[in-house]
């Protein structure tokens, strides 16, 4: 899924593939139709820019079509194209989103989890997402407290570091299990090493405590409770 920041020029890449082979479309029969949130058409059979050696178009969606009403909307772009006279058609969705104020990154995760990229790639990281559910979870605002400039922001960026990485804890382990039904050594001594059970509990107990910190600023009667567990996080050992 790609996320973009609203009221903003979207450019977003393609690949022709028939039958998972990369084709060329022929020469001005690619268009695109754009609908709306709701379903509703926003731009009907525009022509995509192709060339005649091309397996790849870039789909550029202007900014006033971008914008929106809520937190986050979907777009949903309808792809036609002819190759060797036969007609196609792909559908890619996208969603808007108003500028998220966090400082969160794909690395903050994986080391969260203690992973390389080539185990946890970008893609298995939802970040966007895992901002919804820490907004959610909170019930302080927060917009407000990434902007605070205190130690609320920083665990606030702490915990949606921590729920990214829960979120990407089942690719993780799905990943792992994949790799080592193909005999990779790397990973089965990755594999052997985690207690994914454990680990989930751990990061379960570790942004739930993030979470009543963040909300119990002000609050003069909160006692904190350590989280600190006796056994490895990750070995469960």
């Amino acid at each position: 899924m790609y996320y973009f920041t609203a009221d903003t020029e979207v450019n977003i890449p393609f690949e022709f593939i028939v039958d998972n082979e990369l084709v060329v479309p022929e020469v001005d029969s690619v268009f695109y139709t754009l609908r709306d949130n709701d379903g509703s058409v926003l731009a009907s059979n525009k022509l995509v820019e192709t060339f005649a050696d091309t397996t790849k178009a870039i789909i550029t969606i202007t900014a006033s079509h971008n914008s929106i009403d809520t937190d986050i909307e979907k777009r949903t772009v309808i792809l036609s194209y002819i190759v060797n006279n036969i007609p196609y058609s792909s559908v890619i969705h996208y969603k808007l989103t108003t500028y998220l104020n966090h400082t969160v990154t794909h690395k903050d995760v994986r080391a969260v989890l203690g992973v390389e990229p080539r185990e946890l790639p970008d893609h298995s990281i939802d970040i966007i997402s895992s901002y919804f559910d820490v907004k959610n979870d909170l019930t302080a605002v927060l917009a407000t407290v990434l902007t605070a400039g205190d130690r609320t922001s920083l665990l606030a960026n702490k915990a949606i570091t921590y729920k990214a990485a829960m979120n990407a804890l089942f690719a993780l382990q799905s990943g792992m299990l994949s790799e080592e039904a193909s005999d990779n050594i790397s990973y089965k001594k990755l594999l052997d090493r985690f207690d994914f059970h454990h680990f989930a509990g751990y990061l379960n107990n570790t942004y739930r405590d993030l979470i009543r910190q963040i909300d119990s600023v002000g609050d003069t009667n909160i006692t904190f409770v350590s989280i600190a567990t006796p056994t490895d996080p990750i070995t469960g050992v």
